[in-house]
């Protein structure tokens, strides 16, 4: 079987529960193991949230990742009933019983391991789970990931006149010893960080080399930002400035290169263009425009690709008037196939399952989890997950698991 459809192992009808709160224009950061959504609105007029929340992989999932990284150990003869050479595993396998019993279980099919966690793991999924308010309710901001803590940054206070902030705070998620990260006295609070150099909300914001770093957005009162900053070394410092003034913008990492796509510009018009930052170069080059314009969308990575999905895009009427409608659109850029001469994006066959815009997404367990956002012009609490897209024919047949099941048996009586 392929590690894919190990890794993959809720198959491709995963369900992820509802949010415990309505909300859009929130914003997303995640880990291997967890997805964060932080603030937005809950009302489609002003106000903004400082409650977050958090999904955290079942139990199940952790179990058969365990499992295969114990099974491939057994199979490279690496654990022996004289000792254990693998440190992680020694903490759980210190006898020649339990040693015996993981021999056994590599016996087993893999694909009837996979089916048997996939049924439990979908059986025990577990709800979104709240964790502490930020220190101040934010909608339109931007958050990362970054050496184990979950930061946020800027967006607008909620009032009417949406005044744009400056301020960041951390939620610490694991242990790190980045020095980029001060040393708090409580883990499951959130801590103020050095505020950024301008005030800005509907930024976009990525991790690339050790750094973070914050593009675009606007200031509040009516201005589109094209200047950029970085969180380096506990401090912000300036950067280059895009080439395009945007907000509403999304932004990712691929191969320590930082890919800013779409957004409105200064006189509210919809972008389509893109355009790439090279740190060790510091400088903005443009990219192909995407297929279609569109702000307020999501944007992931996955096995190096630069996935956009949702949003909002235009669309001219019958009297030749342009209007803005909700897209379920998916758009893949490949920049490795841009770099042999072929530089486009594609309009994906797989298109999102929902028209949503002002949502926010993150990755989890190789997979893009969009949650929340505006939909038919309701605010939803509802998640939708995604699989890889060359996973979607990747699924044992039944010949396969009938074949492995016969040899489990055939495996048994020869032993006994």
């Amino acid at each position: 079987m392929s590690r894919n459809l190990i890794v993959n192992a809720f198959g491709r009808d995963m369900v992820v529960p509802k949010m415990s709160s309505k909300r859009r224009d929130a914003c997303a950061a995640s880990f291997e193991d967890a997805v964060f959504v932080m603030g937005g609105r809950i009302t489609d007029s002003y106000g903004s949230l400082g409650s977050c929340e958090m999904f955290q992989q079942p139990y199940f999932y952790s179990f058969l990742l365990l499992a295969q990284r114990i099974r491939s150990v057994i199979e490279t003869d690496t654990i022996h009933d004289t000792g254990i050479q693998s440190p992680r595993i020694a903490v759980s396998l210190r006898n020649a019983t339990l040693i015996t019993v993981w021999k056994r279980l590599s016996m087993l099919p893999w694909d009837i391991v996979v089916l048997v966690v996939r049924f439990l793991a979908r059986s025990t999924v577990k709800s979104w789970r709240p964790i502490p308010h930020m220190t101040i309710g934010r909608a339109l901001a931007c958050a990362v990931a970054f050496e184990g803590a979950v930061i946020v940054m800027g967006g607008d206070d909620g009032t009417k006149n949406g005044k744009a902030l400056s301020s960041c705070e951390m939620y610490q998620h694991l242990v790190t010893s980045n020095k980029n990260i001060p040393a708090v006295g409580r883990m499951s609070e959130w801590h103020p960080l050095p505020d950024m150099i301008t005030k800005r909300a509907a930024a976009c914001a990525v991790t690339v080399e050790g750094a973070v770093i914050v593009m675009g957005g606007h200031d509040g009162n009516g201005k589109t930002l094209s200047s950029c900053e970085m969180y380096l070394s506990g401090k912000w410092c300036r950067i280059s400035d895009m080439t395009t003034a945007r907000s509403y913008a999304c932004a990712v990492t691929v191969n320590d290169t930082v890919i800013v796509m779409g957004g409105q510009d200064g006189n509210k018009v919809m972008l389509k263009s893109c355009e790439m930052y090279n740190p060790s170069e510091k400088q903005w080059h443009p990219l192909p425009d995407m297929r279609m314009v569109r702000k307020n969308f999501h944007a992931t990575t996955l096995h190096g690709k630069v996935i956009l999905m949702g949003g909002i895009t235009t669309y001219m009427d019958v009297n030749a008037s342009e209007q803005h409608i909700p897209t379920n659109a998916c758009e893949v850029y490949d920049p490795i196939a841009a770099e042999e001469n072929c530089p486009q994006w594609d309009l994906h066959e797989m298109t999102a399952g929902t028209k949503r815009w002002g949502a926010c997404a993150g990755k989890f367990n190789d997979r893009v989890i969009v949650c929340g956002g505006c939909m038919e012009g309701y605010l939803q609490d509802s998640c939708d997950a995604y699989p890889p897209l060359e996973m979607r024919a990747r699924r044992p047949s039944g010949n396969s698991l009938a074949t492995s099941i016969i040899s489990f048996f055939r495996r048994l009586r020869s032993e006994t």
